[in-house]
C-alpha cells in the first residue's frame, strides 16, 4: 500500500511548526503576554478604577475572560499567518498555494 503524499506533507509542516515553537519560545509566547499585560493595565487598572461593578461582578473579573480569549485568538492568527508569509519569503511555499481561487 502506497503512502499518502498528503500525510507526508502534513507531517512535514507539523514538524516544521513544532520546531519553530521549540527553537523560538520567546518569539512565540512573550509578545502575547506583553500585549495582555498592556491591555489589562489600560482597560483593567486605569479604566477599572472608574467602573465599579457590572451585573454584580467587579470590572476586572468581567474583563479578564475577554482578554484571555483575545490573546489566544490573536496568537493563533499571528502564528498561522507568520508561517505562510515566512514560507513565501524563503520560497519554500509556492506562489500557487497562496493565490486566491
Amino acid at each position: 500500500m502506497a503512502a499518502n503524499p498528503l500525510s507526508a506533507r502534513f507531517y512535514t509542516l507539523l514538524e516544521r511548526e513544532v520546531q519553530r515553537f521549540v527553537r523560538r519560545p520567546w518569539n512565540t509566547f512573550l509578545p502575547p503576554m506583553i500585549t495582555n499585560v498592556l491591555y489589562f493595565s489600560v482597560f483593567g487598572v486605569i479604566l477599572g478604577t472608574r467602573i465599579q461593578e457590572i451585573q454584580g461582578f467587579s470590572y476586572i473579573l468581567f474583563l479578564l475572560p475577554g482578554l484571555v480569549v483575545l490573546g489566544a485568538i490573536s496568537n493563533a492568527f499571528e502564528n498561522a499567518s507568520f508561517s505562510i508569509f515566512h514560507g513565501r519569503w524563503n520560497e519554500y511555499i509556492n506562489l500557487n498555494v497562496c493565490k486566491r481561487l
